[in-house]
This record gives structure tokens, C-alpha cells and sequence, in this order.
């Protein structure tokens, strides 16, 4: 479990930045980013190189990366951070809040025949967005899965 770090490069030139984070969900990142530091989403990209297992925590604008973006830009120079494994335990949308429930179902012969999962959290402050969600996929090999989240998400930037 790899914890996140990152590398913003700001230029002057065409007041852009290159943001070098490992993301599994940069679509949702780049509009996050540009609510949140006023930059048009034209004038930043993500890049996303040997990406290991995101376990859901890889898509988030966190603000960590957005402060990044604001020390690149006042010091002109490339800035980077790289968190600690105790930092990704505590500040990821995991350690917000989050309540989580499951349940598996196994015949008897020991195989998955479902599971399901419930969950609640407050993650991190990326976006203005309140809702609920729910997902229902069936993995190879297993008839039936239902997972359910709610999050509730509260920020300062502007939409």
C-alpha cells in the first residue's frame, strides 16, 4: 500500500501546471482541481505513470495536491511531496469518517456465490456535492454483488 505523492511543475509561460500524481480516475480529478484553484481545466495536466493498486483512494483532488499547485506557482520552481504510510492512514477519504459493512455469501463448497456492502464517509474536501449511490455488478465467477454508498462532501470552492 503504496502511500500518495506528487510533483506539480508550474509555467510562467503559459500559466499551466503538469501535475504528476498516480491517479486511477484523472477525470475526475481534473475538473476537482480546477474548482478548487480557479484554473481553467485546459490549463493543467495530469499525468499518471506506474500507477500501483488505488484500493479507492487514487481519484481525489486531495489538498494536498492542490496546495502543491499554489507552492509551484508562488515559487516558480517544481515542487514535491511524497506523504507518509501513517499520512495516507489518516488523511485519505478512508480515515474520514468512513462506516463500512459487509457480507459474504459462500455455498458449501466454500465458493462466493455474493457479497454485498453498505458504507458511509465523509472524504475529503474536493468538490461542493451531496448524494447518494449505488452500484450493482457481478464479478466473473460470482451470481450475485450489490454494494450501496452515501458520502456527503463539503468544500470552499466555488462550483
Amino acid at each position: 500500500m503504496e502511500p500518495k505523492a506528487c510533483v506539480v511543475v508550474y509555467d510562467a509561460a503559459t500559466d499551466s501546471y503538469d501535475v504528476h500524481a498516480s491517479s486511477q480516475g484523472m477525470s475526475m480529478m481534473l475538473p476537482n482541481f480546477a474548482a478548487i484553484t480557479g484554473t481553467p481545466i485546459e490549463r493543467i495536466r495530469l499525468h499518471a505513470k506506474d500507477v500501483g493498486g488505488g484500493f479507492g483512494i487514487r481519484s481525489q483532488a486531495y489538498p494536498e495536491y492542490c496546495a502543491l499547485m499554489h507552492a509551484a506557482k508562488v515559487l516558480n520552481k517544481p515542487v514535491k511531496w511524497v506523504g507518509s504510510r501513517f499520512e495516507t492512514i489518516v488523511s485519505d477519504h478512508h480515515g474520514r469518517a468512513a462506516e463500512l459493512k459487509g457480507e459474504l455469501a459462500m455455498d458449501r463448497d466454500g465458493r462466493f456465490i455474493g457479497c454485498g456492502s453498505t458504507g458511509s464517509a465523509t472524504p475529503a474536501r474536493t468538490c461542493r456535492r451531496r448524494g447518494r449511490s449505488s452500484t450493482r455488478s457481478t464479478p466473473r465467477r460470482m451470481p450475485s454483488t450489490c454494494i450501496a454508498s452515501r458520502r456527503s462532501m463539503d468544500a470552499t470552492a466555488s462550483r
